[in-house]
């Protein structure tokens, strides 16, 4: 076909009036050139290389008359996950310490405990033996030792059942005393217990009975001429029996400090009397049947033991006495881990 026009005879065209319609004929040719855009070709993803060789999957797949096959695309363009075909070295073989752990997790619970138990004992007796036989531990444990003896507790009693023989006094002294089976003491000249004599601060309780005038006893005494004297004096008052207490000291056979005070008590017979008296350093407190009748304070004497004695006219029966020091827990506990400290 050449660049030139035709012209195509059409049909004859009906005319209306005094004009003529009619249609031109198509022309055909080509038109100006359009330019197009055309995308760059895409690189080729590099392959994959595996030291161990190409990966193929090849698989069979069934399916029944109803399965619905969904197609994945693979992604060659990811490296593979895991590497194929590795050489991987032996595992080692357990050692025998790893062999005696697995076996002793499996021995029950309580078999471990009492194991443990024993061993920590036998090693614990041994470390015992072994310390016990060195000097070093020897002479600590002679130090301890002295130490709880001094630490420990002491209590002196004395009901008067096997006689006097606890008690001490100037020559002559035990003929001015008596007792009885039934347990009963009549003080004479001044006696002192004689475990008390050490002692600096302690408490001594007893039970008495004024036969007549007085019942008289002595604390931190250290000797016939120096001492604390207490006295539990009745009188009589009408038809009534009153009580007073008498106190002073006596330092180098000389009495000084002497107070009488009446007491808030009275009686119409005689009765038994429980006397207890507190020594506390300089502090001195005395207790009747649990009341409190009298406190006081001197320092002339720092420590001596504790007696009993009757002036001229004077007569007293003591029924029992108990002297303790250091009667606290801890002193109880050391009294007991030293054998016969607690009497």
């Amino acid at each position: 076909m050449s660049g030139t026009r035709r012209c195509l005879v059409s049909p004859p065209q009906p005319q209306i009036g005094p004009r003529c319609f009619g249609r031109p004929a198509p022309a055909l040719g080509f038109g100006p050139p359009v330019p197009v855009k055309v995308p760059p070709p895409k690189a080729a993803p590099a392959p994959v290389r595996n030291s161990a060789g190409t990966l193929v999957w090849k698989f069979r797949v069934r399916l029944g008359p109803h399965a619905r096959v969904i197609p994945v695309r693979p992604r060659f363009e990811d490296p593979l996950p895991v590497a194929l075909s590795l050489p991987r070295e032996p595992e080692p073989l357990p050692s025998l310490w790893k062999k005696l752990t697995a076996r002793w997790s499996a021995v029950p619970l309580w078999v471990r405990q009492v194991a443990a138990v024993v061993v920590l004992a036998a090693l614990a007796l041994s470390s015992y033996v072994y310390l016990k036989s060195s000097p070093a531990m020897q002479k600590a444990n002679t130090e301890l030792v002295a130490h709880i003896q001094r630490r420990a507790a002491i209590d002196i009693q004395d009901d008067f059942r096997a006689g006097l023989s606890q008690w001490t006094g100037p020559p002559g002294w035990s003929n001015t005393w008596t007792y009885d089976a039934t347990g009963f003491a009549r003080p004479g000249r001044l006696a002192l217990l004689a475990d008390s004599a050490p002692l600096s601060d302690y408490h001594l309780e007893f039970l008495a009975e004024i036969d007549r005038k007085a019942v008289a006893w002595v604390f931190r005494a250290t000797d016939a001429r120096n001492y604390y004297a207490c006295k539990l004096v009745e009188s009589k008052r009408d038809a009534v029996t009153a009580y007073s207490i008498v106190r002073y000291a006596v330092i180098d056979g000389r009495e000084r400090l002497r107070i009488q005070l009446p007491l808030p008590i009275t009686a119409t017979a005689k009765s038994m009397f429980r006397v207890r008296q507190e020594i506390r350093g300089d502090q001195f407190t005395t207790y009747l049947d649990g009341h409190v009748i009298d406190t006081w304070s001197d320092t002339s004497l720092a420590r001596g033991g504790f007696g009993f004695f009757a002036d001229p006219g004077e007569t007293a029966y003591i029924r029992w006495v108990d002297v303790a020091y250091q009667d606290d827990a801890w002193g109880r506990i050391c009294a007991y881990l030293v054998p016969g400290k607690h009497n």
